[in-house]
């Protein structure tokens, strides 16, 4: 991944979840759902509240190598890339993109990306079968509530009979064991398709600028 035109960006995107320590979060499912089922996503109550959490805040280069070695992101990426990242990992930030990505008609990758990331973290083989096949039911199969693009499942190379012979045999066998990795390249054709589609033309907006300055009013920061 290379820098693009816009500079790093150190000056105002927020850094990763394992350096948060918020004393609530936002409802984050929530608002997703709301989204995916056509309702307009409410952030009113974001954009006006006084409410202030708190957390810290970790050097940027320190957030790039925490999304390096948990292999979200490649050794390569810019800080642009690490910006994106980190603002899909806070509760507040992402509920506000959704509707912006939302109008981009990407709706579908945010959404896939949120629980592949969500996948990796599992470590019971049984709950990670389980979400394999909400995945695969929800995004991939052809009867999908949430059917991703076929360039998208082209480019993430995802073979429908093999992944699901794969989640079918591990959900009837007690030993059956699916990889963390499992999805990884799917998620990665979807944060990068959000990078390019949408968040680099995003980042030269007002409601860019407004759903920064919310985030930096809702926050307290210990460096």
């Amino acid at each position: 991944m290379e820098d693009d035109d816009h500079g790093d960006g150190d000056d105002h995107w927020t850094p990763p979840p394992g350096s948060l320590k918020l004393l609530k979060q936002a409802s984050v499912k929530e608002g997703l759902d709301a989204t995916c089922d056509g309702t307009e996503e409410n952030t009113s109550e974001l954009l006006q509240s006084d409410e202030v959490f708190w957390r810290v805040l970790p050097k940027p280069e320190e957030a790039r190598q925490h999304y390096i070695d948990d292999g979200s992101l490649p050794e390569d990426c810019s800080m642009a890339h690490v910006e994106l990242r980190a603002l899909l990992d806070d509760p507040i930030s992402q509920k506000l993109m959704a509707k912006h990505v939302k109008e981009s008609q990407l709706i579908d990758q945010f959404m896939c990306w949120i629980d592949c990331i969500e996948y990796q973290s599992i470590n019971t083989s049984s709950y990670r079968t389980s979400k394999a096949n909400h995945i695969f039911m929800k995004y991939i199969d052809k009867n999908a509530v949430v059917p991703l693009q076929k360039w998208i499942l082209d480019n993430a190379r995802i073979d429908k009979d093999a992944l699901f012979s794969d989640i079918t045999m591990a959900s009837h066998d007690e030993n059956g064991h699916l990889q963390k990795t499992l999805f990884n390249r799917l998620r990665d054709t979807c944060f990068g398709s959000m990078y390019d589609n949408f968040f680099r033309a995003f980042r030269e907006t007002e409601q860019y600028m407004q759903m920064t300055k919310t985030i930096k009013r809702r926050y307290n920061y210990v460096q």
